[in-house]
């Protein structure tokens, strides 16, 4: 909007200065005033012109800068987003491996490679039997007595 009002100056400006009328001087002094006058007008014009430009100037400054803050800020915060992501992946795979590390099975007797259960049991059962009057070894493969 302030770039139009500004060449709309200077085209106001241009014309104003193309659309003069020749005119026939009556004295010198009179020619002299005109031309002192024209130049007062054209100093002032080139003088708001000036002012115009550097407003214009400042405003696209501060565009410029509040764009690369605003840029700054995305980075910044897509790099946070992303170490987050990072630390949040490493947490994951740290809680999966102690996982799999500490983790036991369902059935420890069936899933056991030297059935350590069943060691246990007949042990404990030839230790008892050895205790017991008549030292019989008890077996569980025997049904029960009625």
């Amino acid at each position: 909007m302030k770039l139009r009002k500004t060449v709309l100056c200077a085209a106001l400006a241009g014309t104003t200065m193309l659309s003069t009328s020749s005119a026939y001087a009556v004295c010198d002094g009179c020619v002299v005033s005109a031309v002192e006058q024209s130049a007062l007008t054209i100093g002032n014009i080139i003088q708001a012109l000036g002012t115009s430009f550097t407003t214009l100037f400042n405003e696209i400054d501060t565009d410029i800068a509040s764009v690369g803050t605003k840029v700054s800020n995305a980075v910044t915060r897509a790099s946070d987003s992303q170490r987050e992501m990072a630390l949040e992946v490493q947490r994951q795979q740290e809680m999966d491996q102690v996982a799999r590390e500490t983790e036991l099975p369902i059935d420890p007797c069936a899933t056991s490679p030297s059935n350590y259960a069943v060691q246990a049991v007949s042990g404990a059962a030839s230790i008892s039997s050895s205790l017991r009057p008549g030292g019989s070894h008890v077996s569980y493969t025997h049904s029960i007595r009625r």
